[in-house]
């Protein structure tokens, strides 16, 4: 009884596919550049600031952090 062993090949991917792939990655790392140039580009307003940071601290916090007495 002689055992048969089967090599297995890995189907080898064409120029075209690794270029295409190449091409994807450049792609998705285009589209992450783009939203950070939009985030950069986006002027923040201090009462935007001030709003997001109030949901996270008290306004006593908020009024110490800034150096303003109440």
């Amino acid at each position: 009884m002689s055992e048969e062993v089967k090599a297995t090949k890995r189907a080898k991917r064409t120029t075209e596919q690794r270029i295409q792939d190449q091409i994807d990655k450049i792609d998705v790392k285009i589209a992450e550049l783009q939203k950070k140039k939009e985030e950069l580009l986006k002027p923040l307003k201090a009462k935007e600031l001030i709003e997001k940071a109030a949901t996270s601290m008290s306004l006593e916090e908020l009024a110490e952090k800034l150096g303003i007495d109440l």
